[in-house]
């Protein structure tokens, strides 16, 4: 034992932690290390406190000296949780404290504050530690401890000659419900082994009133079991579904409410009841709006109730319109046209909710062409002064609705919307129009700018008023419309001298903006590439990166190119990434330097990178020998994707090599 305290004190960090776990393992027996331990809790090495705190813990009531310290760690943590979201680290070592402090027993009650407080943490398994402690120090009756330990081993004898479960049930249930630890554990162990044998009874009807008892008991894992087991029992277990409905209220402390809705979704509960829930866990990220749509498939929901419940839900209560709900409609496809009449009803209907607007408005973007239907209304709400918006009070609400309108009209790409979203543009060039009148106009602006650019060649009609736009006083504007041309394609053709003037703008997005677009426009416009080259000597390092890659597309191969394209493709946060990347896959079969940036975007610390970069030296072939090594590299790559793109890329070196 004094060998061990001694090397607690040891220079290496390693030969701490090792004492420290050797002390723990003692347990009870090592009472005479209590000093040394509570020292080292505040070791600056994380793993040594760590082996500390978990020792004490085994050594139990004796180290009742360690309460204060241990409250101190809890303190301390929370205040930097307050200003920094917790790591994993840090959540672990709190867990640790709060178990010992368990462990520690009655002896640790100038600790029930502490842990009174890390109840509320917003960390479940904190919550969950600080619950289970905080039963543990608390002093109970000794009698009726004792009383219920005899009657909990009479109702496991009982269970054990084949009687029905039912008779040992309440005792079960009032042990895991009791203040002794080793009593609860063992009622934890033996309810999980009950709950599968309550499924197979032939009377549901007992069976689903047993499990109902059940998801109240004091274990989470005993509730989540029995709430399972209520989904396996179908139909049958329909009475449940109320239950079930309260735990989708409650915090996440009492279950997951994952677990609950899958459960409801067996038992075929009615479609309205789900999908409230859904919502509870769309709006808590806990499920993914394709986990929701396979869940509720599988299950036999039909997709156009889904899809029509989901509207009802939307118009009964004023909520929150997460990311998740307008993806969910964006997922379900054209199912989800079913849903489209109840969004333009919810437009349509002098709405003063700027939240369920945007959800309308964004759910409808999502669906896409299906959302044709959609498309007169929100060619109304783009308007400046519009019956869509015309229920919101506040003149920024009414613009920021109005810019994700033309986003909206964008991604449906219905052609009927393009003179609408040109007059977006019109209206803030009339002589007459103040623009002092509507505040962050220029956000419909943009949000019309890239409408039309999703329209692609189909735009063609508004390259002349985008063009217009190229001498815009706001830069933002301009990048933004140089972006659009971009889009639209070589249907904005006789946008090229413009652009070729936007170069020489005093902005360099704008300048950035105007290269990448004229690669997308001219694709075989070689009397372009003078001015590109002249690009690339512009200080600006991404006008550089674009300049070089529109040349690329251009099929110009010179040294200056390469040279600009070697030196992006080492940068991860390179906007064009892949356009870099696809640059260098171009030129590599005719100057065999660009193969040097291919293998130093291998060494990016951005796996992505790293995969596109192999796989374009996978697909130029010979010349991509020089980067063999740093391709063999890649088969030890963490990720499995660039290890599996890896080998694939020397398989293809091989074949060649090999003359297949």
């Amino acid at each position: 034992m004094e060998s061990l305290i001694q090397t607690l004190r040891s220079d290496k960090a390693s030969f701490r932690a090792a004492a420290a776990r050797a002390i723990g393992k003692m347990g009870p027996l090592a009472t005479q290390a209590v000093p040394a331990l509570v020292s080292a809790l505040k070791d600056a090495n994380r793993v040594v406190r760590t082996n500390c705190v978990l020792a004490l813990g085994k050594i139990g009531p004796a180290a009742k000296d360690a309460v204060s310290p241990l409250v101190e760690m809890l303190i301390a943590e929370r205040q930097r949780a307050t200003n920094l979201r917790p790591s994993v680290l840090e959540i672990e070592e709190s867990i640790n404290a709060i178990w010992t402090l368990g462990q520690i027993g009655p002896s640790a009650e100038l600790a029930l504050p502490a842990l009174v407080e890390a109840r509320r943490s917003e960390v479940t398994a904190i919550r969950d530690a600080a619950c289970k402690s905080l039963g543990l120090i608390r002093s109970c009756s000794a009698a009726a401890e004792t009383a219920l330990g005899s009657r909990y081993a009479a109702a496991r004898a009982l269970i054990s000659t084949g009687a029905s479960v039912y008779k040992a049930l309440p005792v079960f249930v009032a042990a895991i419900n009791s203040q002794g630890p080793e009593l609860r554990a063992n009622a934890t162990q033996d309810l999980l082994a009950i709950v599968p044998l309550l499924l197979q009874d032939h009377e549901p009807a007992q069976a689903v009133s047993a499990l109902l008892k059940l998801t109240r008991v004091n274990d989470r894992d005993v509730r989540h079991a029995s709430i399972r087991a209520l989904g396996e029992l179908g139909p049958s277990a329909m009475r449940a579904v109320p239950r079930l409905i309260t735990l989708t209220k409650r915090s996440d402390s009492e279950c997951d409410l994952s677990v609950v809705v899958e459960a409801m979704a067996k038992i075929k509960c009615p479609v309205g009841d789900i999908v409230r829930a859904i919502i509870d866990l769309l709006e808590h990220q806990e499920l993914s709006a394709r986990g929701v749509v396979k869940l509720l498939t599988e299950s036999g929901y039909d997709e156009q109730q889904i899809a029509r419940s989901f509207i009802n839900a939307m118009a009964r209560r004023e909520w929150h319109f997460p990311e998740m709900v307008p993806e969910f409609f964006r997922i379900l496809g054209g199912i989800a046209a079913a849903a489209v009449p109840g969004l333009v009803r919810t437009l349509r209907g002098n709405c003063s909710s700027v939240n369920k607007l945007w959800g309308t408005v964004e759910a409808l973007g999502r669906m896409g062409a299906v959302a044709r239907d959609s498309v007169k209304v929100l060619i109304e709400g783009v308007r400046e002064w519009n019956s869509v918006t015309s229920g919101l009070d506040d003149i920024h609400d009414r613009v920021w609705i109005r810019s994700r309108v033309a986003w909206a009209l964008g991604e449906i790409g219905d052609v009927k919307a393009l003179p609408a979203l040109m007059k977006a543009l019109k209206d803030h060039d009339q002589e007459d129009h103040d623009p002092d009148s509507v505040p962050d106009e220029a956000n419909v602006r943009q949000a019309a700018l890239e409408a039309l650019g999703m329209f692609g060649a189909a735009a063609e009609p508004a390259v002349p008023l985008i063009v217009s736009i190229l001498d815009d006083h706001d830069s933002p504007i301009r990048s933004d419309a140089i972006s659009a041309l971009g889009c639209i394609g070589p249907a904005a053709s006789q946008a090229l001298p413009a652009l070729v003037e936007a170069l020489r703008d005093s902005n360099s997005e704008v300048r950035a903006c105007a290269a990448w677009a004229l690669g997308n426009i001219a694709p075989f416009g070689k009397k372009y590439v003078p001015v590109l080259l002249e690009s690339l000597q512009d200080p600006d390092c991404d006008c550089r990166v674009r300049a070089a890659v529109a040349l690329a597309a251009l099929g110009e191969t010179g040294e200056e190119i390469v040279v600009v394209l070697n030196e992006a493709a080492k940068r991860v946060e390179t906007p064009v990434r892949k356009g870099v990347l696809s640059a260098l896959r171009t030129i590599a079969p005719l100057n065999k330097k660009a193969v040097l940036g291919l293998i130093g975007a291998m060494k990016s610390k951005d796996w992505r990178t790293r995969y596109h970069a192999i796989d374009a030296a996978r697909a130029i072939g010979p010349a991509a020998r020089r980067a063999r090594r740093s391709i063999e590299n890649a088969l030890r790559d963490k990720s499995k994707r660039v290890r599996d793109v890896a080998a694939a890329a020397l398989d293809a070196l091989r074949s060649v090599n090999d003359g297949r």
